[in-house]
């Protein structure tokens, strides 16, 4: 498979996805500033000028890596939220267990994409958080109707959604696959907890596997 890269040269887009992916598990084990090109290049099995015809630069590649985890999970979300109803409770459930299951899924995009925005140029940044106010919103616009409607009983459902969010994107900072957990398990728990602080009335909590 091949794109038109930066500057209008063919790019093997097979050969880019193992750059990308080889760079991703350097960043995650040793951070994006730990991590050298020529360390890339070599996990990757190609020169460094073999790397720059697909990436121009250790900063382009951590910024396609941020726009994938974001993307991807905006993604789940949707197509999470399609197949629910307009009540605010199944679209705060729905897109929370989709969000959950996105950082156990891919829990190292999701633990790189958390720790290494600090790493990207201003203008890709402001792009991320761009992006990542629009998965935001999903969330505050859920809790704030159901706060309006009383379906929540939330005296503060924007920092209540904010809350949230964050409870979700903190699975990535501890989830690993057999750990005791599948995502599965961790997305009903933690649908319970968000539901909880958006204030539904709720039975006792969802129990912990055995």
């Amino acid at each position: 498979m091949a794109r038109v890269g930066k500057g209008g040269q063919t790019v093997n887009t097979d050969t880019a996805d193992v750059i990308e992916r080889t760079a991703l598990s350097m960043f995650y084990e040793k951070g994006y500033h730990g991590t050298s090109i020529r360390e890339i290049a070599g996990g990757a099995g190609i020169s460094v000028p073999g790397l720059f015809h697909h990436y121009e630069s250790k900063a382009r590649i951590v910024e396609r890596i941020l726009h994938r985890a974001v993307d991807e999970m905006q993604r789940d979300i949707d197509e999470a939220l399609a197949e629910v109803g307009p009540a605010p409770r199944e679209r705060l459930t729905a897109g929370f267990r989709a969000l959950v299951l996105a950082h156990c899924e891919r829990q190292m995009d999701s633990f790189v994409a958390q720790s290494e925005l600090r790493s990207l140029e201003p203008a890709a940044e402001g792009e991320i958080r761009k992006k990542r106010r629009d998965v935001q919103h999903v969330f505050d616009a859920a809790v704030e109707e159901g706060a309006q409607s009383n379906e929540f009983h939330c005296d503060h459902p924007h920092e209540a959604a904010r809350a949230i969010v964050a409870l979700g994107t903190s699975v990535a900072t501890w989830y690993r696959h057999g750990n005791g957990y599948t995502p599965d398990e961790v997305a009903d728990i933690y649908v319970d907890m968000a539901l909880r602080i958006a204030g539904a009335d709720l039975p006792a909590g969802v129990p912990l596997p055995d």
